[in-house]
């Protein structure tokens, strides 16, 4: 798979420069709107809203990160990585740097969320991101899923 090639690579850079922290993320889109999921208040970034995903565990892939993620925070089942958009750093409430990866995602319907880690989610168009509380870093992402989705619209689920 040409995309988990292109993040592979990526997590090796980032190892090479120190990194030590790595998340990761998927897009996932039901009729044309995006899936988010707002962190609970007492979280780190709380109340902000994020793509669901998380930590690569140690000795895990980041396919099987993925697909472990997105199962315990939405409840949903993976059918497909279709594309590997980005990565982004920050710096984790621990403050240590973290490279953080952005899928774009196939899951099994019906979609269904089951949320077990954050308050609520929304399904949002691309004209809504600024209504939400989203960090820039991350909107810049959504951003570029959306420039990406609009040349193909076969990224629908």
């Amino acid at each position: 798979m040409r995309c988990l090639t292109l993040a592979n690579e990526h997590l090796k850079q980032a190892k090479r420069q120190g990194i030590k922290r790595f998340v990761v993320a998927g897009i996932i889109v039901k009729n044309k709107k995006m899936l988010l999921l707002q962190r609970r208040k007492n979280d780190f970034l709380g109340g902000t809203y994020e793509l669901p995903g998380g930590l690569i565990q140690k000795g895990e892939t980041i396919k099987k990160a993925l697909i472990r993620e997105i199962k315990e925070e939405t409840g949903l089942k993976i059918l497909a990585i279709k594309d590997y958009l980005d990565c982004l750093d920050y710096f984790s409430e621990n403050r240590k740097q973290t490279r953080h990866f952005n899928f774009i995602l196939k899951v099994k319907p019906p979609l269904k969320i089951r949320l077990t880690e954050h308050k609520t989610y929304a399904w949002i168009e691309k004209n809504q991101i600024n209504k939400y509380n989203i960090t820039k870093e991350m909107k810049s992402s959504l951003y570029k899923f959306w420039r990406k989705w609009k040349k193909e619209e076969c990224l629908s689920n």
